[in-house]
């Protein structure tokens, strides 16, 4: 049987990119897909519309600015919002306190609103996945979850990039029913860490979004215990060391940068 890639890109919640693993046995087949594939991602941009007009914090007449000023409110008015706030009261606990979704005084919790949502999303598109479409993934700047039906042995190629200069790979990552999360000190607005990137890998979406957010909080030293304390996977660049990767806890290598 013949596997094709069907990608398809959109902008409807930052940057999201949808691709969906599609098996047919000859073009005929492919043709008479297309307007199920159609109405697939129709329903997951529906999706993202919803979260995105709940959740922007660029609309100044929705909740979520209230929660952004302090205004707590909101929490007892929306069962979506109670969901991440205590997602984020148990991530702090969870990582000693560098996970922190309030920053100068307001609650900022943007990776893990994006990462909720994603996961959000992704759970209606596993819903789809059949004898027709055989795998998933979603990106959302740097929040990646994919996944592949049983049986199947593709490989989401995930490439990972210096995110300073776009253009220089740092690696790619194969994998089929996983989460990969990257993040860097200058999207978290944490210039003064000595850590410029930090990859996550994990089969929990959230748990990624929570550590690469607490691991460029913590800095490098101060990680890489926490790397070995809850047995993590990814990569992080430190600005003298260069890359330093850990697999379930692990440090495997450290190179210059």
């Amino acid at each position: 049987m013949q596997t094709n890639n069907y990608s398809i890109t959109t902008n409807l919640f930052k940057q999201v990119r949808l691709s969906l693993l599609v098996s047919v046995n000859s073009p005929r087949q492919a043709t008479a897909l297309k307007p199920i594939l159609a109405a697939t991602v129709a329903k997951i941009k529906q999706q993202f519309n919803y979260y995105d007009r709940l959740f922007s914090p660029e609309k100044t007449d929705l909740l979520m600015t209230q929660l952004s000023a302090g205004d707590l409110r909101p929490l007892f008015k929306n069962q979506n919002f109670q969901k991440i706030y205590s997602i984020a009261t148990r991530a702090k606990l969870m990582t000693n306190g560098y996970f922190d979704a309030f920053y100068d005084g307001r609650y900022q919790p943007t990776n893990l609103v994006k990462g909720w949502v994603v996961k959000q999303i992704f759970a209606k598109l596993k819903l789809m996945m059949g004898p027709v479409i055989k795998g998933g993934l979603i990106e959302a700047d740097g929040i990646v979850q994919t996944a592949v039906t049983s049986g199947v042995t593709y490989q989401w190629p995930v490439r990972t990039e210096d995110a300073l200069t776009k253009r220089d790979l740092l690696t790619s990552y194969p994998i089929q029913n996983d989460s990969l999360v990257s993040v860097t000190a200058q999207s978290l607005r944490r210039p003064q860490s000595s850590i410029k990137q930090l990859v996550i890998t994990d089969q929990q979406m959230l748990k990624a979004v929570i550590w690469a957010t607490a691991g460029i909080n913590a800095g490098t030293g101060k990680f890489l215990r926490l790397i070995k304390q809850h047995q993590l996977s990814g990569l992080l660049v430190d600005r003298a060391l260069g890359v330093i990767w850990f697999n379930h806890g692990q440090l495997r290598s450290q190179q210059a940068s």
